[in-house]
């Protein structure tokens, strides 16, 4: 289990474009997962989206970051061409202005002429899928044309059929808390950057409410400490009990 965790955490280190996603999109759990996952990537400075198959039958407007979650794949990215002789930049700028993104490019060379400029939009770039607390990978037509990407697979349930190229199972644990914290750990150590801030621990923290249906019940005693932990990165507690319904399944 070890193993394949390093092996993820190799992956997430050395490559660059991914796809969160879930098939368990009427879960808080994995919302906030996949939500959190995100914020990971962010942190060493990947480029990512995430996707959710179906529009999310809960409530989710109260988790940090709610925002990059879509049902939409984005459909082009903006390419500028810049010729290879002015490509040397004195200086680069932008500002929001009138309702537009304004950029400001200047040359150290020559001044440029429109034969220097060009765009075009690029699909995006997307080498590998990365699936959160979903025992089958479902289909989907918006996710069809990246059929041959590799997949990478975590997950807790027992019943997974180990669909990903990359398999990280822990049917020992509770819920995906535990193999996120492991993990933002072992990309610490393995990326020597800062991963965990509040968002992400706010984000681990309203998964672990829902799953436990607010911390009561049979909740194994290593999930309070897994939450102290996620209180000492600074999960901001507050927030998540105010919209504490949302933390429930409904019934």
């Amino acid at each position: 289990m070890k193993q394949e965790r390093q092996e993820i955490v190799k992956l997430l280190t050395e490559k660059d474009n991914f796809l969160v996603t879930t098939f368990e999109s009427d879960k808080i759990e994995t919302l906030s997962a996949v939500l959190a996952m995100g914020m990971i990537l962010n942190k060493l400075g990947k480029n990512f989206y995430i996707f959710t198959p179906e529009t999310p039958k809960v409530n989710f407007s109260f988790l940090p970051s709610n925002s990059l979650m879509s049902s939409e794949i984005s459909g082009n990215n903006l390419l500028i061409l810049v010729a290879e002789d002015k490509s040397k930049l004195k200086k680069m700028l932008w500002e929001k202005k009138d309702g537009f993104l304004r950029l400001e490019v200047v040359s150290k060379n020559e001044p440029f002429t429109p034969q220097d400029v060009s765009f075009t939009y690029q699909k995006p770039q997307i080498d590998y899928l990365l699936v959160l607390g979903s025992p089958r990978f479902g289909a989907n037509e918006k996710l069809a044309k990246f059929k041959d990407r590799p997949v990478i697979n975590i997950d807790y349930h027992k019943d997974n059929n180990s669909f990903g190229k990359y398999n990280w199972l822990d049917e020992r644990a509770y819920s995906l808390v535990e193999m996120l914290v492991s993990l933002v750990e072992a990309l610490e150590m393995g990326s020597q950057k800062e991963i965990k801030d509040k968002d992400i621990a706010t984000l681990l923290y309203a998964a672990i409410l829902w799953r436990s249906k607010g911390l009561i019940g049979k909740v194994p005693s290593k999930i309070f400490s897994v939450v102290a932990q996620l209180l000492s990165w600074g999960a901001k507690k507050n927030k998540i009990d105010i919209f504490g319904k949302f933390c429930q399944p409904k019934p």
